[in-house]
């Protein structure tokens, strides 16, 4: 018996510790398991602490510093898992190569999460903050815009009734938001749904265009655009460049105001009618008469008339636009302002006189704002404190 009491004690010995022994290095394995991957990684930051940061909690000391270490959800959620796996082996034991093996897997998942929500992050931001290099882009968003609010088809028919604006409208409209810095995806598209473009905007078109004395009728693919640029307006005041205005300038100005009057209300008629009933002295109106229809325009915008005799014929309608742009009803005055800016597209002396096509201005029907004897009355003479022109002065001279 004591034989073979001793052969099962010496196999029972050898067993217990071939099985120790592989533990041991099963165990040495996983503690010296080398992960693939990066682990837990942040951008650190320490911040010096101050007296005046003190709480009830914690009590700073000289040159105490706090790290705070920013990670995506993603990684924080990944670093708490295997917090308690890898460092808490007193609650959940020793990770298994396998548990390792697993951990190092969803970090590699989770770092390529990270990259894809980073390249994510940074097509949604070309795609709505990347500003429009060109009017094509702008007409592509809206034309994207108007489609995908009304779920329309791809007949351009179905943009016509959604006000959708087309050919200068565009230009006009680019060149503004360009302008103002606003010529980007996300605040055009923000500008359009605070009006409730393109579905309940009817009520807010009523209201700007009764903002206007007289009261105006806007162009169907022009209501958009002079309701977009007039709620924009208001938010970021103009301020026209001061200094000296050449005739050809002052004429230059004034025409392209003309011009985009004449697009917004739909045609010459239109804005001749418009013009009849503002107010204006007959020496206004013969002003104004030069730029609609002067053999003379051509050379004044050439350069090639002279320039005090030109400013003496021109200075009666710029007075008149540059007072009108001091008041937020004057229809005249906004758009003066918009050419101020540049938002007609420069074109040739020909071309543009070509483009303005309203016919002379008759003193029959337009309000007089003279007094008795012809002397202008102290509103016709009032100087301008405009939003628009803060800071310059109405004299093409500057005097």
């Amino acid at each position: 018996m004591s034989i073979w009491r001793f052969c099962i004690k010496s196999l029972w010995q050898s067993l217990t510790q071939l099985h120790s022994t592989e533990e041991d290095d099963e165990n040495s394995k996983n503690r010296h398991y080398r992960p693939r991957h990066l682990g837990y990684r942040a951008v650190h930051y320490r911040v010096p602490m101050k007296d005046s940061d003190e709480t009830k909690v914690y009590d700073w000391m000289e040159n105490d510093q706090v790290e705070i270490q920013v990670v995506s959800a993603l990684t924080h959620a990944w670093a708490e898992v295997g917090h308690d796996i890898i460092y808490k082996t007193y609650a959940f034991g020793e990770p298994t190569l396998e548990e390792r093996r697993t951990l190092d897997a969803l970090n590699g998942l989770i770092q390529s999460g990270d990259l894809l929500l980073e390249s994510f992050q940074e097509m949604v931001a070309k795609r709505t903050t990347l500003p429009f290099q060109y009017r094509e882009q702008l007409t592509v968003f809206l034309r994207s815009f108007f489609r995908s609010e009304r779920n329309a088809g791809d007949e351009d028919d179905d943009l016509e009734h959604a006000a959708f604006p087309r050919g200068e409208g565009i230009y006009i409209l680019f060149k503004f938001l360009e302008e103002k810095g606003l010529n980007t995806p996300m605040k055009v598209r923000h500008s359009l749904k605070k009006l409730r473009y393109p579905y309940e905007h009817h009520e807010k078109e009523q209201r700007i265009r009764k903002s206007f004395n007289p009261v105006p009728t806007f162009a169907p693919d022009m209501s958009v655009v002079v309701c977009l640029i007039r709620d924009l307006l208001r938010e970021k005041a103009y301020k026209a460049p001061s200094g000296h205005k050449t005739a050809r300038d002052m004429c230059a100005i004034m025409m392209s105001a003309l011009t985009i009057l004449q697009y917004a209300l739909g045609g010459a008629d239109e804005a001749g009618d418009y013009l009849q009933k503002t107010s204006m002295t007959p020496a206004q109106i013969d002003s104004m008469n030069f730029l609609l229809e002067s053999p003379k325009r051509y050379a004044t915008l050439n350069g090639g008339y002279p320039q005090h005799v030109v400013e003496d014929l021109l200075q009666d309608a710029w007075n008149w636009f540059f007072t009108s742009a001091s008041d937020p009803a004057s229809l005249c005055g906004f758009f003066f302002c918009l050419a101020e800016m540049g938002c007609m597209k420069p074109v040739d002396p020909n071309t543009q006189i070509s483009q303005l096509n309203i016919g002379p201005l008759s003193t029959v029907g337009t309000t007089d704002v003279t007094g008795e004897a012809g002397a202008v009355t102290p509103l016709a003479r009032a100087s301008v404190q405009s939003l628009c022109y803060a800071g310059s002065k109405p004299s093409a001279s500057g005097t």
